[in-house]
């Protein structure tokens, strides 16, 4: 009787020192993931970052904009959240390999008007994307391909509120 309460008091025992294992395995995840771990979103200027993508400038930072698969030309419920930026004249850099600036077109979501854009190619890979002209407040973005056609990539941010 003795042998059979003893081995049921270490096989708990066990259990629970598995239990706590877990627990603590995944603590550790969760403060890694979002305390130590450094921003994936917002990347210093010193260095370009290791992968490519669409970035929106801000001061000496880029704001990594997440590319979204469009079906049709977007509408603001399409785009969902997005990075904002006070600058009626933002700066894109478009970072991607064998880009391909004859494909690429620069939309006003809401008035669904296409805006002419300056293209500076730097020695680094990537291509410093500015409007013409000063922005308005509204969403905006870069789409690869005719907007008109399903499944493209595109790239949008709200300048204003």
């Amino acid at each position: 009787m003795q042998n059979s309460s003893n081995k049921k008091l270490w096989i708990i025992i066990g259990a629970v020192i598995i239990v706590l294992l877990c627990v603590c395995c995944v603590a550790a995840i969760l403060v890694w993931n979002f305390i130590l771990k450094p921003s994936q979103s917002i990347l210093s200027s010193s260095s370009m970052p290791s992968n490519y993508g669409v970035f929106l400038k801000e001061g000496q930072d880029f704001i990594e904009l997440p590319e979204i698969e469009l079906f049709d030309f977007p509408t603001p419920g399409d785009v969902g959240s997005v990075p904002a930026t006070s600058s009626s004249s933002p700066t894109i850099v478009y970072y991607q390999q064998n880009a391909d600036l004859s494909n690429l077109v620069f939309y006003s979501v809401i008035g669904q008007d296409q805006i002419d854009y300056n293209a500076a190619p730097n020695n680094q890979g990537y291509i410093e994307i500015t409007p013409s002209s000063k922005l308005g407040d509204g969403l905006y973005c870069l789409i690869q391909g005719n907007p008109t056609a399903a499944s493209l990539p595109g790239w949008c941010f709200q300048v204003g509120e």
